[in-house]
């Protein structure tokens, strides 16, 4: 059973035999004239998609990196293509010698036939021995050419041996660039797999930074705010000093009432501020000090 030669290596976009095939960053194979004939397309775009999976490239076709395999795919395919061509002509040309050497025996029968009835003829008629000698003649003619025409297959058979053989060696390299080809493609598949749970890590890093951000800035917002109760209570206490600086001069047991009336409301303003501190978290900023 014949080994089936399949079609050459086609580019996606022209549906033509790979010329000059090169590889996108997304590992598929293009010609060379068809990527650049793609980024002419999309105009100044810094970036193209690929036109099978959308990956983009921003890499001018002159310097994407050129898939060996694919060229060594074409070539072998070609010289397949070209050893089978070969074969058969060397087949259809066995053929042809073999029905000539077919026609020859025939002939050689036909004129072993013809001559035993010479020769029966020549045992009554001794006169005809011209005849004999032309049957001979024809005879030998046969043959000869019988000869030439078996060493004539002989060296066609040894022929069609080393273009099968040829053909077999054409074939196992194909097979090799298969697999090599389905190799790289499962290495691919998996860079492909690592990049996307790359991408998916960083897209939740990002969303973590975005929450950090705004955690840090409703902290600044309290921060600010506990700074603001701050000064509201450090003006506060300003007042109060000014008011007891105010009513020093007055009598012993009016100070004595307006000092725990003083000592009462300055009580409940630290309570109120330890609430603030324990409520608030105001763990950013400055520090709140009381002047007592």
């Amino acid at each position: 059973m014949e080994p089936v030669i399949g079609e050459l290596p086609q580019c996606p976009i022209c549906m033509e035999e790979l010329n000059k095939p090169r590889l996108l960053p997304c590992h598929h194979t293009f010609c060379l004239s068809c990527i650049e004939g793609l980024r002419s397309a999309n105009g100044r775009r810094a970036e193209v998609p690929c036109p099978l999976c959308r990956w983009p490239f921003k890499e001018p076709a002159a310097s994407l990196r050129k898939n060996d395999y694919a060229t060594r795919l074409v070539k072998l395919t070609r010289l397949a293509k070209m050893m089978k061509n070969e074969l058969e002509s060397v087949r259809t040309q066995l053929k042809d010698s073999e029905d000539a050497l077919q026609e020859a025996m025939e002939e050689k029968r036909r004129l072993d036939t013809a001559l035993a009835e010479t020769n029966v003829e020549l045992d009554r008629q001794r006169d005809h021995s011209l005849l004999e000698k032309e049957m001979k003649r024809k005879l030998s003619a046969v043959e000869s050419r019988e000869s030439s025409l078996r060493e004539q297959q002989r060296l066609t058979l040894e022929q069609l041996k080393n273009i099968e053989s040829r053909y077999k060696s054409a074939m196992i390299e194909v097979d090799k660039c298969k697999k090599a080809k389905n190799d790289a493609q499962a290495s691919l598949a998996t860079a492909k797999e690592s990049c996307r749970s790359l991408r998916q890590q960083i897209q939740q890093t990002q969303r973590q930074l975005k929450d950090a951000e705004s955690s840090y800035k409703a902290a600044r917002t309290e921060a600010e705010r506990c700074n603001k109760a701050k000064l509201e209570a450090e003006a506060s206490l300003g007042t109060w000093k000014q008011r007891y600086q105010n009513v020093s001069g007055l009598s012993q047991r009016e100070n004595n009432v307006l000092a725990k009336t003083l000592v009462t409301e300055l009580k409940q303003s630290k309570e109120e501020i330890k609430s603030l501190k324990r409520n608030k978290n105001c763990t950013i900023g400055e520090p709140i000090y009381f002047l007592i």
